[in-house]
């Protein structure tokens, strides 16, 4: 994954929330620009989600994003048991 990818996703005009897939599966939603920053080397992202979370990803292990609302296959950060 190249960071130009999720940069282009990240100020799309319009924004379309998107979803960001991990080399061990995990997956994390963006619904809004403001919920994930490129850190100025773009050699990771940070994530937030609610609750005042975050994830730090390295670029070398997102594996993909996809376009979509988010309630239908919503990926999230955390695997059901």
């Amino acid at each position: 994954m190249r960071i130009d990818e999720i940069r282009n996703a990240l100020h799309a005009q319009p924004f379309q929330p998107f979803g960001i897939r991990t080399s061990d599966g995990r997956g994390y939603f963006v619904r809004h620009p403001d919920f994930l920053a490129i850190l100025p080397s773009g050699r990771a992202i940070i994530v937030t989600h609610s609750q005042d979370l975050w994830d730090v990803l390295d670029l070398l292990h997102i594996s993909g994003i996809h376009f979509g609302d988010g309630h239908r296959g919503r990926v999230t950060g955390r695997r059901r048991r």
